[in-house]
């Protein structure tokens, strides 16, 4: 009689366990839902024209009812939904009266008008009063969605399966407790930026995370961004670690390493093209390279990017 009572008993705290790991799972994933607050498809140009590639990621938003094609862009800092002076002449806004200065990699300064976007719908979801400016280097898209706008939530940046999600500012979905999701502690310093190791050096080298940033050979095979004047393009042209490039003269040459860290994390082979650009002002760019190949998730309110290695 008792070992009858007692399976019953363990019988009862099974359902219950049950009951409660199905009702935790229903939770995580309405908690998702809730903080999720909109997904939208990422469209390459690659895909826009005849297999062309040049690692422009573009989403599509809504301005006074017009459908517009923005440029993604998380390496510009200063940046928040910038529309092109061609698209603002069809879009009403209010201008503030107020001007800003940006500059290109080359180090060309560009003067915008500031303005207040009213309304932006991004998919279901409608964003009022956005603040941006005058996009005036030359751009085939709309305009851009940037640094300035993705910072006020945490954003799923998914290349590979062509996704952008934006989630409650510092909300981490569960998919992130995964084993091939990697966190990676980052800081802001004018754009979202990460130390990168060399084995055997002690220095950290600081890369920007920009999505657009891409240098491509004859073949159309994508490479990242070093600086030749940063202390890593220095380090490399000493140690003559760079494979020299003749036939281009804007590229100095080639960069690959299986031995850069990130955060103390080995990261599968990369390659660079070591190029004398003038701006960022940083050692190097992490960009359409790396993104390809990896779904990365930022964490804006806690300075931390989770990157998803296969």
């Amino acid at each position: 009689m008792k070992v009858i009572q007692k399976m019953h008993i363990n019988s009862f705290l099974l359902n219950i366990i049950i009951i409660f790991s199905i009702c935790l799972s229903i939770s995580c994933q309405n908690s998702d839902n809730s903080n999720e607050l909109v997904s939208v498809p990422i469209v390459f140009n690659e895909e826009l024209e005849d297999g062309h590639i040049d690692g422009d990621a573009y989403i599509t938003v809504l301005i006074d009812s017009i459908p517009l094609n923005l440029f993604l862009d998380t390496g510009n800092p200063g940046a928040s939904i910038d529309l092109t002076t061609k698209t603002l002449e069809k879009i009403e806004v209010t201008y503030t009266g107020q001007t800003k200065k940006t500059r290109n990699y080359k180090g060309d300064v560009f003067e915008g008008r500031e303005y207040i976007l009213p309304r932006v719908k991004i998919g279901d979801l409608e964003f009022t009063n956005i603040h941006a400016t005058e996009h005036k280097s030359q751009s085939s898209s709309d305009g851009t969605i940037s640094f300035k706008f993705l910072r006020n939530y945490n954003v799923l940046i998914d290349f590979p399966n062509r996704n952008m999600r934006l989630y409650k500012l510092g909300y981490l979905p569960k998919y992130l407790r995964e084993q091939s999701w990697t966190a990676v502690n980052a800081f802001e310093l004018g754009g979202f930026t990460l130390p990168l190791k060399l084995d055997g050096i002690e220095e950290d080298f600081i890369f920007a995370l920009d999505n657009a940033a891409i240098a491509l050979d004859d073949e159309q095979k994508p490479y990242g961004i070093i600086r030749l004047k940063s202390s890593f393009g220095k380090y490399l042209e000493k140690n003559d670690l760079i494979i020299p490039k003749e036939d281009d003269p804007a590229i100095v040459g080639i960069f690959s390493s299986s031995d850069l860290k990130l955060d103390g994390i080995k990261i599968p082979n990369l390659d660079f093209m070591v190029v004398d650009y003038k701006y960022p002002k940083r050692d190097g760019l992490l960009g359409y390279n790396f993104f390809i190949k990896h779904p990365m998730f930022i964490d804006f309110k806690n300075n931390m990017l989770y990157v998803k290695f296969e």
